[in-house]
């Protein structure tokens, strides 16, 4: 089974651990620490955006990972979700294989009483990455 401590961490630090209870529908895209550790988000999320400076950028972040209220099944998902942090989310099949905005993989699917959570092969930018046409999210955090 993958590890997921990083995301994990930053969920708890987001404040949005309340979201993941088993009574309540919501979808997860959860990345796992090789996949953050590869594309080099595993430092930032684990160093950089946990300091108070970056609460609001390290929430928006983990925000876009989460569909509250929805139970995806990505075998009948729409081509687009709306996420917890208000901006889309693109689904589309290549093949056999399901990506997220054109090109993060889904691993696996684990369902979680009424929600569920898939693993991803890395970590989901939304405009965060290019808001503001200022360059790379990592030039805008307060180091």
């Amino acid at each position: 089974m993958e590890n997921v401590r990083v995301f994990d961490t930053a969920v708890t630090a987001a404040g949005l651990r309340p979201i993941v209870r088993a009574d309540r529908s919501f979808t997860l895209f959860l990345p796992a620490d090789q996949a953050l550790e590869a594309e080099g988000a595993a430092a930032l999320l684990s160093g950089v955006y946990l300091t108070p400076n970056n609460r609001e950028r390290l929430y928006d972040l983990v925000a876009y990972h989460f569909v509250p209220g929805e139970k995806i099944d990505l075998a009948s998902a729409p081509s687009a979700v709306t996420t917890l942090s208000g901006e889309s989310l693109s689904i589309a099949r290549d093949g056999g294989r399901i990506l997220l905005n054109g090109h993060v993989g889904v691993t696996r699917s684990i369902d979680f009483g009424e929600g569920v959570v898939h693993i991803v092969s890395g970590l989901l930018w939304s405009d965060l990455k290019h808001d503001k046409g200022d360059g790379d999210v990592a030039q805008r955090v307060t180091w």
